[in-house]
């Protein structure tokens, strides 16, 4: 007992020995400030892009009032809460090791949606481009909401998995008791 509480205080999950992977509890916060701060600078009309795509950090905004001004050293805590937030989400990521290539290929996928989505919503490109300073700024848009539906449905699927895989190995115990 007290030796798998060890393996575990290190890193280690339980008795396979195998070390436990922190990949996205980095990368998701990483992948969020660098964009996050792209979008400071490509922030869209009325900086509503960057508003609604950095909202995991813009919420702190209610409750500090210097984080109101679109300055950028006012912007210092939402960058720090945007930050914890999504390696709180990469945490949970890890915990429920969800699958990178599954991630990367949902990420990518959800760029694309949110891009034509928005791109969808003017009656041409030039006047999206026009209409939000450029295409860069949705980009950013559509990458920083991405990571938002990616964590979400990637997180459920692991989640799904888990339980399923937790219930299979429940009713195979039971099964193997019964044929005793």
């Amino acid at each position: 007992m007290n030796a798998e509480l060890a393996d575990n205080a290190a890193g280690q999950t339980g008795c396979t020995g195998k070390k436990r992977r922190w990949f996205f509890v980095w990368l998701i916060p990483l992948l969020w400030e660098g964009v996050s701060l792209g979008a400071r600078f490509h922030s869209g009309d009325e900086h509503g892009l960057l508003v609604i795509g950095g909202m995991a950090g813009f919420w702190i905004c209610f409750f500090i009032e210097s984080a109101r001004s679109i300055d950028f050293p006012a912007l210092w805590p939402v960058f720090l809460t945007g930050g914890i937030v999504m390696a709180i989400c990469g945490s949970v990521m890890d915990l429920l090791k969800v699958s990178r290539k599954l991630w990367l290929c949902i990420f990518v996928a959800c760029i694309a949606a949110v891009f034509g989505l928005v791109w969808m919503s003017f009656p041409s490109f030039e006047e999206m481009r026009w209409k939000h300073g450029s295409v860069l700024a949705i980009v950013l848009f559509s990458a920083n909401f991405s990571l938002y539906a990616s964590f979400l449905i990637t997180s459920v699927a692991a989640a799904v998995r888990n339980m399923t895989a937790r219930r299979k190995n429940q009713t195979s115990d039971i099964s193997l008791e019964t044929d005793q």
